[in-house]
């Protein structure tokens, strides 16, 4: 029985310290996206999907290729292929469900802009980026975070994933349900319509607060 509680724990344990990494990886993703789409527009958007700052396809997208190829970090051309592809799938794969779900658009690839695309929903361009960002987060960043969040003692570790993970449940609550009260609105929308969302999710918060 002992046996069987202490491996518990350590699952336990396992699955909080790769919910923060997610959640970091979340937050440094949505940093990114604001700070690039700043210096082509030169306005701030929220652009990730729910209301906190943070991009879940950044978290998700960064968990998979640590998950699936964090054995090859001591190969960084085959680390790098695997994440190019895995990425490109990934971003693909995410776009197109959400639109099903939303019918609108959260990022948009252009022919005149962004040659070399896929119906819009990846750039050539990006993906291989992904690819060389994944290759350093799995050789150098990760091994960085691990090492920190180990120095946390176990019960702060445990408050603050408790405290994040009620957080961002309540954000998909909250924001799939706005979403959804306005696809009408943007299923027909063949463009990248976050900043409409961001703004109409906005205002329907201050609303209640």
């Amino acid at each position: 029985m002992k046996i069987l509680t202490d491996k518990i724990k350590e699952n336990l344990n396992i699955i909080i310290e790769y919910f923060l990494l997610f959640t970091t990886y979340a937050v440094m993703g949505w940093i990114m996206e604001v700070i690039i789409f700043y210096f082509k527009t030169g306005s701030f958007v929220n652009r990730g999907f729910l209301i906190g700052p943070y991009c879940s396809i950044y978290g998700f997208g960064c968990i998979l290729i640590t998950v699936l190829f964090g054995k090859y970090k001591d190969k960084p051309l085959k680390l790098f292929f695997l994440s190019f592809l895995a990425c490109t799938v990934f971003e693909y794969v995410v776009g197109y469900v959400m639109e099903v779900l939303f019918g609108g658009r959260w990022w948009q690839y252009t022919d005149d802009v962004n040659p070399f695309n896929i119906n819009g929903r990846v750039w050539l361009v990006t993906t291989v980026l992904f690819g060389v960002l994944a290759t350093i987060l799995i050789s150098y960043v990760e091994p960085f975070l691990l090492k920190q969040i180990k120095k946390i003692p176990k019960e702060v570790l445990n408050t603050c994933a408790s405290v994040l993970f009620s957080i961002y449940i309540l954000d998909i609550v909250i924001t799939s349900s706005l979403v959804f009260g306005i696809r009408g609105k943007i299923e027909n929308i063949d463009y990248d319509c976050t900043t409409l969302v961001s703004e109409y999710v906005i205002e329907e918060v201050k609303k209640v607060f």
